[in-house]
């Protein structure tokens, strides 16, 4: 099967996360790293942040995950104990 890559707007929308959001993930290792496709331009393989999408359903599953300090809500977010103790 041919792998399929996502422009940042369809990653954000996919993900619900900003800009910011996504590239602070790829410089900590957390978030799939973009793949060049033309000078100037990225994109992301579908696949790859599908898992990602799946890992997070997971964390959120298990008993590995914990609410960020003051616990989830407006400007806040939901770490996993393993992010919380890098």
């Amino acid at each position: 099967m041919a792998e399929r890559l996502l422009r940042r707007p369809m990653v954000r929308e996919r993900t619900g996360l900003s800009d910011q959001q996504i590239y602070e993930g790829i410089k900590n290792g957390t978030f799939p790293k973009q793949v060049p496709v033309g000078q100037a331009t990225v994109g992301w393989v579908e696949s790859e942040v599908d898992a990602w999408i799946q890992n997070r359903i997971a964390l959120r599953d298990s008993k590995a995950f914990k609410p960020a300090k003051g616990g989830p809500g407006r400007g806040r977010k939901l770490i996993a104990k393993a992010e919380v103790a890098a």
